[in-house]
């Protein structure tokens, strides 16, 4: 019984970050900033995840003299140190 218990909070475990995951992923994916990760640098610049590391590079617009902001130009995300994806725009 005990070691039922042990293995279904391993797998509830694994399925929560597993879900965290995604969600980052798909917003890195969208070149959206990630959700879960923290921030650890500048604008754009890295988010880190438990277990996951998400690079954005993001630069300063300006269209006809209007300040547009920043605007993300690429993001990669990469889990344990080896990356699985990327975006450009």
């Amino acid at each position: 019984m005990k070691k039922k218990c042990i293995i279904a909070a391993a797998v509830l475990l694994l399925a929560v970050w597993t879900t965290l995951f995604l969600i980052d992923y798909n917003a890195v994916m969208n070149l959206h900033d990630p959700v879960i990760a923290w921030h650890v640098g500048v604008e754009g610049g890295t988010y880190r995840g438990p277990g996951w590391q998400i690079e954005i590079v993001k630069k300063h617009v300006t269209e006809n003299g209007v300040d547009m902001g920043f605007v993300t130009e690429s993001a990669e995300i990469s889990l344990f140190g080896i990356r699985v994806g990327a975006a450009i725009t």
